[in-house]
């Protein structure tokens, strides 16, 4: 069995008590007859919302594996977190996930100012004392957990860029993960900047899946139109993907369009 306790997310469930944030962190624990993982699936923005949300619901000292699925703030911030509770499991994440990268500010007028800020990881140092596996390429990190990286860059994105802050940043530490109870398989993207067609012509393609659970994690569809959406949404309706948990950065419009043509988890 596989379950998920969403701890993080722009929208939170003010009736749990769980304070909203940008950002993303998500508990998952997959219980098998020999035993479970516990997994936590990104950080979210900060160590006081994520300690606050968790409250007495998760013991971050049993965790088996934590994995950031890539080096922005908002999905790493919430490191502190594990570190200070004493976690000794692998923390799994990209080749370089702690460069510095940026992003542009948008005008008022529209266009993209001259400004640039730091959107990397705000602790970087903290990988030092953490029991850091760096994976590139396709990985099987545990019986319940499948990790990779996508072999080509993530499309252009003029308002995200790499450390030069010229060139746009092509997530080469964008990791996802598959996991497994044995019977079902869930696909987690903390934002798939790679884009969702990409994503899911990888897994259906190249890892050879015929069917997943679900899919859980973000879009990064927010601010794109509604053709752009519905494209991308006829392009996820050709696989088979049972349940979809649309988070984050996918936007309110976006959800809306989920909402209406699949099954949501």
């Amino acid at each position: 069995m596989i379950t998920f306790d969403l701890l993080v997310n722009d929208q939170m469930d003010a009736a749990q008590g769980r304070q909203s944030e940008h950002g993303l962190s998500i508990y998952a624990e997959v219980t098998r007859p020999g035993g479970a993982e516990r997994i936590m699936l990104d950080t979210g923005q900060h160590v006081r919302t994520l300690r606050g949300n968790i409250g007495g619901s998760v013991d971050l000292g049993r965790l088996t594996a934590v994995v950031v699925s890539h080096g922005h703030y908002d999905h790493s911030g919430g490191l502190g977190l594990i570190a200070e509770a004493g976690a000794r499991c692998p923390v799994f994440v990209g080749p370089d996930i702690d460069r510095r990268r940026y992003s542009a500010q948008m005008g008022a007028d529209g266009t993209l100012g001259k400004m640039r800020k730091q959107i990397g990881m705000p602790e970087p140092e903290l990988l030092r004392a953490m029991d850091v596996r760096r994976v590139e390429g396709v990985v099987e990190a545990s019986e319940s957990l499948t990790l990779f990286t996508l072999p080509t860059d993530a499309p252009p994105n003029p308002r995200l860029m790499a450390a030069d802050m010229a060139s746009p940043d092509n997530f080469s530490d964008e990791l996802f993960a598959i996991v497994s109870d044995g019977d079902e398989e869930w696909l987690f993207g903390g934002c798939t900047h790679h884009g969702l067609p990409m994503l899911l012509e990888f897994v259906f393609t190249t890892l050879g899946k015929s069917r997943l659970a679900g899919f859980i994690g973000g879009l990064h569809l927010q601010g794109r139109t509604k053709a752009e959406i519905e494209a991308v949404a006829d392009i996820a309706a050709k696989y088979d993907i049972v349940q979809w948990r649309p988070l984050h950065c996918t936007g309110d419009e976006a959800q809306e369009v989920w909402r209406k043509r699949f099954r949501s988890a």
